[in-house]
């Protein structure tokens, strides 16, 4: 197994994101390469990370933006599912906190009585802690991540990429149980 971590940025890393990474590949248990993109498209930058972890052979892509807070053993835990693309659940810098998880309405009733693991399937995560097996990429024609509409309305590129992930017949999860934090002016 080979890991690609890549990291999207417009020039700026958090010190506690470092200080979480250094932390995270210290406890990793495979091989990786680190991968890191610097410019304002962030959906450009995701591309071009995964072409590269592509082209160097990597079983697995994770990304990770340069403002999250985690364990050190996230990485390891989230490579244990064995998913297709797994992420964690993690708020969006502002108040009210509002979850980054996007699932059906009725779904998220039952979360807690139909996965008491904390693991489950949902319509899409965001793609700032997000690992993905990189057989999926073959699945799906480019440009993989972009921002675009549906059904009239804005779609992230994190999102698109998630919901073109299920139209290929893949599974898109979460771990509820990883504590991640969205640095802002505090830990979201």
């Amino acid at each position: 197994m080979k890991i690609a971590i890549g990291m999207t940025t417009a020039g700026l890393v958090k010190s506690q994101t470092t200080a979480c990474l250094i932390a995270m590949l210290k406890a990793l248990k495979y091989e990786y390469v680190f991968l890191l993109k610097e410019g304002p498209n962030q959906p450009l930058n995701r591309e071009v990370i995964a072409e590269v972890a592509l082209s160097q052979g990597c079983t697995h892509l994770f990304f990770l933006d340069s403002d999250m807070h985690f364990p050190p053993e996230s990485l390891n835990i989230l490579l244990g599912h064995d998913k297709d693309v797994i992420g964690a659940n993690y708020h969006q810098r502002q108040l009210p906190l509002i979850t980054t998880v996007k699932m059906d309405a009725e779904k998220k009733k039952t979360i807690a009585a139909d996965y008491p693991n904390g693991v489950f399937p949902c319509n899409a995560v965001a793609s700032g802690f997000m690992l993905i097996n990189t057989k999926v990429f073959a699945k799906l024609e480019k440009p993989w991540f972009h921002v675009g509409t549906l059904n009239g309305e804005l779609e992230g590129h994190d999102y698109r990429f998630c919901r073109l992930v299920r139209e290929a017949g893949f599974n898109v999860w979460c771990d509820l149980n990883i504590p991640i934090k969205h640095i802002g002016d505090y830990l979201y």
